[in-house]
């Protein structure tokens, strides 16, 4: 039997309904891989952590007012406030992604693509990112290139620029480079980033811009991420009918390649 399209206000209706009292619900799935099958499904994948975290959650309240009243040191709260405040801050990336990625399943987040300097958004995101380089120790070199104009969102070229940057400074060894190149072929303004990590497994490359993959070096070093990095690129460049590639260097690394329609 057929499987009947689910309607977008139905979707909206079910999510409405399930709050802390029913976080074990899941929105019915219409057994559809259209645009609101994929919704539904990443929506029930954000479910999923959000119980998670509530039952760690409550958890903690349950265990706090017993450890809270054993005297520590003051670097022991300190240290627990840090990781609480990781926690915050994983959650709420992992929350802005989702919402993100169901707008854009769905067609509602692709912004009007417009004429844009790459040059001045690769400069711009590179100096966003300079502090957490310097504090691994990466060093980020945008090499010398013409002016090159795409069509892409502002907004858009400077999200999927970020997260390729901040995963290469991540994965970089301590003392090592990340370079940005910005060339011009076939049409295409082609933004290549290529780092001195250790690389990704030739078995895992078909699945890095998969929602919530993490490669085995992501989790043998603990590297900060839910895994949806990635796929967020890959959505928004395809969003704007460009390309997106990853691939290991000769000399160690990995490298990745994005083209978007050039423009002029």
């Amino acid at each position: 039997m057929k499987a009947r399209p689910l309607p977008l206000d139905e979707v909206v209706r079910q999510a409405r309904h399930i709050g802390e009292a029913s976080l074990s619900e899941r929105l019915r799935h219409p057994g559809t891989q259209d645009e609101i099958g994929r919704l539904v499904a990443t929506l029930n994948e954000m479910l999923d952590r959000l119980e998670e975290s509530f039952e760690l959650q409550c958890r903690f309240t349950s265990d706090a007012p017993h450890e809270l009243r054993r005297p520590r040191e003051s670097a022991e709260y300190v240290e627990a406030l840090r990781s609480c405040l990781e926690e915050v801050e994983r959650l709420t990336l992992l929350v802005e992604e989702l919402l993100t990625l169901a707008r854009l399943d769905v067609d509602q987040q692709r912004e009007p693509a417009e004429p844009i300097l790459l040059n001045n958004v690769i400069e711009e995101t590179v100096r966003r990112l300079e502090p957490v380089a310097q504090e691994r120790n990466v060093d980020m070199v945008f090499e010398i290139s013409p002016q090159v104009t795409a069509r892409i969102s502002q907004e858009a070229a400077g999200l999927v620029l970020a997260n390729l940057l901040d995963n290469a400074v991540k994965f970089s060894l301590t003392g090592g480079q990340v370079r940005i190149r910005l060339t011009m072929g076939d049409g295409e303004a082609i933004i290549t980033v290529c780092d001195q990590g250790p690389g990704i497994r030739i078995e895992e490359l078909p699945h890095v811009f998969e929602r919530f993959y993490r490669g085995t070096n992501a989790r043998a070093n603990g590297t900060p991420g839910v895994g949806l990095g990635l796929a967020l690129a890959q959505t928004i460049v395809h969003a704007h009918r460009g390309r997106i590639v990853a691939s290991n260097q000769p000399e160690g690394g990995s490298k990745f390649v994005i083209g978007l329609p050039l423009v002029g």
